[in-house]
């Protein structure tokens, strides 16, 4: 049996038996990322899971009660990423200091 290849993360095989069986290890990414309106504007810094879309939400100001709405913040500038969300989160907090 084959995966595609664009499956994050790998496959673990084990024997039971007379069974192999395979399974499916998901791996996780998160994301820190820093947005702005404009060259030297107001910054908004988030961490999601899904960067691609996450940047069409705030382009799309799908929510339009929200900062990023308020002040046009839709332009993506910078990112990082990261296996566990604890250390996307923590990261966060330090860029906010």
């Amino acid at each position: 049996m084959s995966f595609p290849p664009q499956l994050a993360g790998g496959i673990q095989e084990r024997a039971v038996g007379r069974l192999n069986i395979k399974k499916i290890i998901k791996k996780h990414i998160y994301y820190t990322y820093i947005l702005t309106n404009k060259r030297n504007g107001t910054l908004y810094i988030g961490v999601t899971n899904d960067l691609l879309n996450r940047s069409f939400q705030h382009k799309l100001k799908q929510n339009s009660n929200s900062f990023t709405a308020k002040y046009n913040i839709d332009k993506l500038v910078y990112f990082e990423e990261y296996q566990y969300i604890q250390d996307a989160k923590r990261k966060t907090d330090e860029k906010m200091e």
